[in-house]
């Protein structure tokens, strides 16, 4: 069966389930700046999270979620093994470990979260899975495109966006940093300088990409849209779309 999670039903998990967490962590909602992704599938979901040399013939793979079952090739001792990690284990690639990393982290975890949460509203998707990061140079087969782009890895990332991004911290957010209800944006990309730093505070407190600040906060219809020639005519162009 496959069943494509609707956005209120997504949006109303999500954050229920954030809620819960911090409740039973003694935190209050309205101070909390970044979700603890980390410690929902640790504490909640009792996963064990394991970091690894990834050895996988396709190089973008950097998450892999265990069914008990697939084996996943790593890097040990100069030679490559193919391991069988338990079905509650989720596999890093060591380098997102690296400070530096932390988004790509964050973001792979969410990923991998969401294969998890999937599993269990959509009953029988047991498979194990890999994070891939597309790379545009890189040589694909056939079944490793078809895999990349399968409808459960972009319910994955819906899901793992979801959980990082829940609506009632991007209200809270938008609140303390723009003191709006939505963001402003003309036509479909374009904002203000200021506004444009204030968007990346948001997306540095919450721990996730600019790219995908805009893209959650567009499926949570907390966007204002103002006409292009609004934008234009704030530069001093005066050029008529």
């Amino acid at each position: 069966m496959i069943e494509r999670l609707d956005d209120e039903r997504l949006q109303e998990l999500s954050q229920e389930i954030n809620l819960n967490y911090l409740r039973s962590k003694g935190q209050d909602p309205l101070d909390t700046l970044c979700i603890d992704i980390e410690g929902v599938l640790t504490d909640v979901f009792h996963k064990k999270i394991l970091y690894e040399h990834f050895g996988e013939k396709d190089p973008g793979r950097d998450g892999f979620t265990s069914n008990g079952i697939t084996p996943l090739r790593v890097k040990r001792c100069g030679s490559i093994k193919e391991m069988v990690f338990s079905a509650d284990t989720i596999v890093l690639d060591y380098y997102l470990k690296r400070i530096e990393n932390s988004i790509a982290r964050r973001y792979v975890l969410a990923h991998e979260f969401g294969h998890i949460l999937y599993g269990i509203i959509v009953p029988g998707q047991t498979a194990s899975s890999f994070h891939s990061e597309f790379d545009s140079e890189m040589n694909y087969t056939p079944d490793q495109l078809k895999s990349i782009m399968s409808f459960s890895e972009i319910e994955a990332t819906r899901i793992g966006c979801a959980m990082l991004m829940p609506h009632f911290l991007l209200v809270n957010t938008l609140h303390r940093v723009m003191n709006a209800e939505k963001f402003p944006f003309f036509g479909e990309y374009q904002t203000m300088p200021a506004d444009s730093g204030k968007l990346q505070t948001m997306a540095n407190d919450l721990g996730v990409t600019p790219i995908m600040l805009r893209k959650e906060l567009e499926r949570q219809k907390l966007i204002e849209r103002r006409p292009i020639t609004e934008y234009l005519d704030l530069f001093g162009k005066g050029v008529k779309s």
